[in-house]
């Protein structure tokens, strides 16, 4: 009785939900046989069956996936106790590849899930060859103790499940706990969810209403030439561990609802595009940057960080870091971002630090690597005029845009070295000298307009040397008009210039700026320099 009770619930559920017109004919059909004979079921079930593919479908997406759904596979089946005692690695194994062969839902009753110890490299749960699969816990504790020498756990980490050749796989309603991670001991934890190199392509992600605690991360995708798109991470919590996510070249990754506390590194990405990741961070640990944006060869683009913190302790450090490092093997491009910090319940040195580190991880104060279009806003309680910090000057200048909000305190730094910052109209450059051989190219094709225009531009030199101490010695300041024409092809040609006025602090050794056309924009060259110590500011209004 009890079944046929189940299964008419069943019935009734996937007959509300099959858009197939001869199905939902063929279901009501069947109400009416059933009411003139109910104890023949045997019909009835073929028809629910045939039913199911245009009905069933529908709870595969759903929070709290249930066991009544009928593609399941229950790891109680296979002998698992779920008592937080007993070993149940070996029943959850074969729940799981019996899930994978027969292309099933994994479904874990609500319990507490032993697995054991894990060794470096391990993984308890192994998901392959799927496409379409949920793995759903209802609030479920899935547990290990994690071993070995944590210093091999950043590249050989135990991990709880193993992601290989899968596709449309949502992890639903898990929580996660180590018990053997050391927040003392750097990369000594275990994974809930790692992707390892010969993954293969892994598409169509799904993390919802996941739990992770005292993990050395949530989720980590090794360094492949596979694909790793679409992955969707909502209303997830990551607490007491080191990483949140710590993913390698994701595409289309979006995260919301998605919140740390007591993490270390809540996000890092090793290349990536088209990221759009809300985070919201309580009692960041001490780390050097709790968004990590780094460039190893493979380019990050197209980026959107809306990042929140309260109750730092990590007063110091950058909350958002856009960092390269490499021998400049690969492409090294960091490029369209777009930050949003509100760091205002916390203290920190800078919220937003701009880097480059060689292939050693010496950093680098000169570069090749190259940011561009980097846009950053939001609310900070930092120390003031160090809102972001430029710590490795490139050779061609990036456009950086920065909201005064960022800085309630009106000490905002007006420049930054190796970028042109974009204020109303004006683009500001900051060359580091020494003057004595320092050209700072101006590129037009930045400019609204380009290419194709005819006008003036006027540009503004300050000139400054300095002793070894620091002081200034001699300043100069030059103002000059000139009248540009840019072809169509966006060649460049100065057509007039006219210095508008020059000043100097003293009347010997007067500095002097000179302008000529090169390619699509203008080089800026500075003479009558004796020390090697001087440095410059320019600003340019375009095309007035």
């Amino acid at each position: 009785m009890k079944k046929f009770i189940f299964i008419l619930v069943c019935f009734i559920s996937v007959q509300s939900t099959a858009k197939s017109e001869n199905c939902v004919t063929g279901v009501k059909g069947e109400r009416s046989f059933l009411q003139k004979n109910i104890l023949n079921i045997t019909r009835f079930r073929e028809v629910l069956n045939s039913c199911y593919s245009a009905g069933a479908r529908m709870f595969t997406g759903l929070a709290g996936f249930s066991p009544e759904t009928l593609n399941y596979v229950d790891v109680k089946t296979f002998g698992a106790v779920g008592d937080g005692v007993t070993n149940d690695l070996v029943a959850v194994q074969a729940a799981a590849e019996q899930a994978c062969v027969n292309g099933l839902n994994l479904y874990f009753s609500p319990g507490t899930y032993n697995l054991g110890d894990l060794s470096l490299e391990q993984y308890a749960i192994s998901i392959h060859d799927v496409n379409g699969m949920v793995i759903s816990g209802n609030k479920a504790m899935i547990v290990c103790r994690s071993t070995g020498s944590n210093a091999d756990n950043q590249t050989k980490p135990p991990r709880i499940f193993q992601v290989s050749n899968s596709h449309n796989l949502t992890f639903n309603g898990l929580q996660f706990f180590d018990k053997g991670y050391s927040n003392s001991a750097t990369y000594r934890g275990a994974y809930g969810i790692y992707i390892p190199v010969t993954s293969g392509d892994v598409t169509n992600i799904e993390v919802v209403n996941v739990h992770a605690r005292s993990m050395l991360g949530l989720m980590y995708r090794a360094y492949s030439t596979s694909r790793f798109e679409n992955i969707d991470v909502r209303n997830t919590l990551v607490e007491r561990g080191y990483y949140g996510l710590i993913l390698n070249d994701p595409r289309n990754l979006h995260t919301s609802s998605f919140r740390t506390d007591s993490v270390k590194r809540a996000l890092f990405l090793t290349g990536g595009q088209f990221i759009n990741a809300d985070i919201l961070s309580n009692n960041h640990q001490e780390a050097s940057a709790e968004v990590l944006l780094k460039c190893y060869g493979i380019p990050l683009k197209n980026i959107r960080i809306h990042y929140r913190s309260d109750s730092s302790q990590s007063a110091g450090n950058a909350f958002v870091s856009l960092e390269q490092q490499g021998d400049l093997l690969g492409e090294f491009l960091i490029d369209n971002v777009d930050i949003d910090v509100d760091c205002s319940g916390s203290s920190v040195g800078y919220p937003v630090a701009i880097r480059s580190y060689n292939g050693s991880g010496v950093l680098e104060t000169n570069t090749t690597k190259h940011w561009d279009n980097i846009h950053i806003r939001g609310l900070s309680a930092g120390t003031p005029g160090r809102q972001v910090q430029v710590f490795s000057t490139q050779s061609i200048p990036g456009l950086i845009e920065v909201d005064r909000q960022l800085d309630p305190n009106n000490f905002f730094a007006p420049y930054f070295p190796g970028f042109v910052r974009k204020e109303g109209n004006t683009w500001n450059y900051t060359i580091t000298g020494p003057l004595t051989t320092a050209t700072q190219f101006i590129d037009l094709s930045k400019f609204p307009g380009f290419p194709g225009k005819v006008g003036t531009i006027k540009v503004r030199s300050v000139m400054i040397d300095n002793t070894s101490s620091g002081a200034t010695t001699n300043m100069n300041y030059q103002e000059d008009l000139l009248f540009v024409a840019v072809a169509n092809n966006g060649n460049v040609n100065i057509i007039s210039q006219t210095n508008l006025q020059k000043k100097s602090s003293t009347t010997t050794a007067v500095a002097t700026a000179t302008y000529s056309a090169s390619a699509n924009g203008i080089n800026v060259t500075f003479s009558s320099y004796g020390n090697s110590l001087s440095t410059a500011y320019l600003t340019v209004e375009p095309f007035q």
